[in-house]
């Protein structure tokens, strides 16, 4: 005979919370986690106020969050760096649409353990809320794994490989310096004086020269990590 006390203590249901500012994305992640028979959801907000408003009982009780990069007032990165200080417990995901997503870097530098695509299957998101439970990354492609990588072991960020970046002009290879180092286009403006928009186009060219789609792969290639 089955001891059922035994399985509800070693089976335990994995606790989940979604964060994001979209109802259908929020719609749509519910629906997928309601065909895994061992994942609980336990709330699905739209905000980082009112995820705060759920108190600490409620947010020290889960394993995993699914947390949206963008959102007002409060964004993923503030909301995992929050959590991460006062909810450790809690294994943070970033959902983002990845080659859109500036604040991926800051992200995982924030406490993220990965990231995840809002079209993500129900078997990728099964397997990325397990991993994360279980105390893994998650990642979504082989540059993301070289920057967590990056990130989490080495951290040295700022060992730009200077043959890579020789066909770009000297402020590009400042701006990619500053990218390499996880810093947002806003950031970079602020520091260099110069407007958003011209650092999203020096942004773009660098993209466009180096043959990269996005921050990650950048950042990867930059310190000679990307295959």
């Amino acid at each position: 005979m089955t001891d059922t006390s035994k399985i509800d203590k070693t089976k335990r249901k994995i606790r989940l919370l979604i964060v994001d500012d979209q109802e259908l994305i929020l719609t749509g992640l519910a629906e997928l986690v309601s065909f895994m028979p061992d994942v609980d959801l336990v709330a699905q907000e739209s905000s980082a106020e009112v995820v705060f408003a759920l108190g600490d009982a409620v947010l020290d009780a889960i394993d995993v969050a699914l947390i949206d990069a963008r959102m007002p007032q409060m964004n993923g990165t503030e909301l995992i760096a929050n959590l991460h200080a006062n909810h450790p417990n809690i294994k943070c995901i970033l959902l983002t649409a990845f080659d859109e997503d500036d604040n991926l870097v800051d992200s995982m530098k924030a406490g993220a353990v990965g990231y995840l695509l809002k079209d993500v299957s129900t078997a990728e998101l099964n397997k990325a809320i397990h991993t994360a439970a279980a105390g893994g990354k998650v990642i979504g492609s082989s540059a993301t794994a070289h920057v967590i990588r990056l990130i989490t072991q080495s951290n040295n960020a700022n060992n730009i490989n200077d043959v890579t970046t020789s066909s770009l002009t000297p402020r590009d290879q400042q701006i990619a310096t500053f990218v390499a180092q996880g810093m947002t286009n806003t950031e970079i403006a602020n520091k260099l004086c110069l407007s958003t928009g011209t650092v999203k186009n020096h942004v773009s060219r660098i993209f466009s020269s180096l043959d990269v789609r996005n921050r990650t792969e950048l950042t990867a290639l930059l310190n000679g990590t990307l295959d």
